[in-house]
């Protein structure tokens, strides 16, 4: 009777044993499939912030030509104007600017 008591402590440990190991083996799938799904999302995730920051490049280059256009545009009015004044006109402006900048 002892060696059948045994037999079966023996049979249900190994069923045991065989069990932990399934569910180990199915732990280890999960937790694969996570690391991969995982993996994915950052990958996405780090293509659309590259994009986003392309994006974001282009856009801000686009705002500088044109800020860089309008200040050349009225540079060149300034200057254009500046020209159009004659040698008196263009010397009382230079001194009016002068008396704002320099003390005294």
């Amino acid at each position: 009777m002892a060696a059948e008591t045994i037999k079966e402590i023996i049979a249900v440990e190994k069923e045991i044993q065989a069990r932990i190991a399934e569910e180990q083996g199915k732990i280890a799938q999960w937790l694969a499939a996570q690391e991969a799904e995982i993996a994915q999302e950052w990958t996405t995730g780090m293509e659309a912030l590259q994009r986003e920051q392309a994006e974001a490049e282009e856009l801000t280059r686009t705002r500088i030509r044109e800020r860089s256009a309008t200040i050349l545009a009225a540079a060149e009015l300034e200057v254009n104007r500046c020209q159009a004044l004659s040698r008196e006109e263009l010397e009382l402006q230079v001194r009016r600017h002068l008396r704002k900048v320099l003390p005294g």
